[in-house]
């Protein structure tokens, strides 16, 4: 995996700046993960393909239009399909919080 990761960032170097300064991962891993893993949308990458939506402060969800302008030229999205699958991980980690909220009695 690294020197795939090493070979993208070769390819085109600002991939090797990071996605959030707070965390960790470098935008060659996102692009890693649509390239090399089979990821198919922003939620796959951040809940499954990364660990951002445990480790990014707000589940990742402020870094979804990045990934999405990241992955959808790799994927053949449109403006419109990446988008779509922004708005769709967004959505996904609200009705979660939501329902944790309920489950816990608490208010957001």
């Amino acid at each position: 995996m690294v020197s795939e990761v090493l070979e993208l960032i070769s390819e085109q170097p600002t991939l090797a700046h990071k996605l959030d300064s707070n965390l960790p991962y470098i935008k060659a891993e996102i692009v890693y993960a649509v390239t090399h893993e089979g990821a198919r949308t922003i939620d796959d990458v951040i809940s499954r393909r990364t660990r951002l939506a445990f480790e990014a402060e707000d589940h990742g969800v402020h870094l979804a239009d990045e990934v999405g302008v990241l992955i959808a030229p790799l994927l053949g999205w449109s403006a419109k399909e990446r988008k779509e699958s922004c708005a769709a991980y967004k959505a996904l980690v609200y009705r979660e919080l939501a329902a944790l909220y309920e489950l816990l009695g608490a208010k957001p």
